[in-house]
């Protein structure tokens, strides 16, 4: 493994889990990704041209690197939607190098880091329930408006319900006990879904023209997560 020892070890530390120093598994904090920086780092060990997992593995550090330097948990929660396409998206191009797209190893793959989503999640989960912890992560002004910056984009096609439903909470501790202004979180709470057709089924008119004055029940088809506005604010103010 050359290459990796070349273009991967000079740019992280002895004990992080991309160093060749390591054999097997390495567990580190930031979780996701754990299980397949050591099956790439494996891989690489045992193969006689390493070159494409060694890129392989410069690009994915590359592209992990703030995720994993980020230590506030609420910042990195926000980031791990883009960071979990980005792992499938490398189990993809990696077993598609062995033709392994189709085998038993693809599902073992994709079982660990769905393990690995739901040990992160029940982290976040645990955060949720303290809220002296929660006050700690959520950080300073500029903290807050990175949050709710990367919390804002529409994520249904990438988590699951309960990776949605704790970005969701997660928002609303922040807009609720933040101290980003009313207008600015207005401005994100409005970027979450495209407009209030789209939060209410998309049935082609908005709640104003429907007559829902707010006072109204939730629409049946405005999900808890990523509702627009109004539905955000008839929720907190029911």
């Amino acid at each position: 493994m050359a290459r990796w020892q070349r273009w991967v070890d000079p740019r992280v530390a002895v004990d992080e889990r991309w160093h060749s120093s390591h054999i097997g598994l390495v567990r580190s904090p930031t979780l996701l990704g754990d299980h397949l920086v050591s099956q790439l780092r494996e891989l690489t060990r045992a193969t006689d041209d390493d070159m494409a997992l060694a890129r392989t593995g410069q690009f994915l550090h590359k592209n992990l690197r703030l995720f994993e330097k980020e230590n506030r948990l609420l910042l990195r929660l926000a980031d791990s939607a883009r960071v979990i396409p980005l792992l499938q998206r490398t189990i993809e191009s990696v077993l598609g190098m062995s033709d392994l797209l189709e085998s038993e190893i693809r599902e073992i793959w994709d079982r660990n880091l769905e393990s690995e989503r739901l040990e992160w999640i029940r982290e976040i989960e645990n955060v949720l329930k303290n809220e002296e912890r929660m006050a700690l992560e959520m950080g300073d002004y500029h903290q807050q408006l990175q949050i709710l910056t990367l919390l804002k984009h529409q994520y249904r096609e990438v988590l699951t319900s309960r990776e949605l439903d704790a970005y969701s909470e997660v928002f609303d501790w922040v807009t609720r006990r933040g101290n980003v202004v009313v207008s600015l979180v207005c401005d994100f709470g409005a970027g979450v879904v495209s407009s209030e057709e789209d939060c209410c089924g998309r049935r082609g008119r908005s709640l104003r023209a429907a007559g829902n004055t707010l006072g109204e029940t939730l629409p049946p088809k405005c999900t808890k997560v990523f509702r627009c506005l109004p539905c955000r604010k008839l929720v907190r103010d029911s």
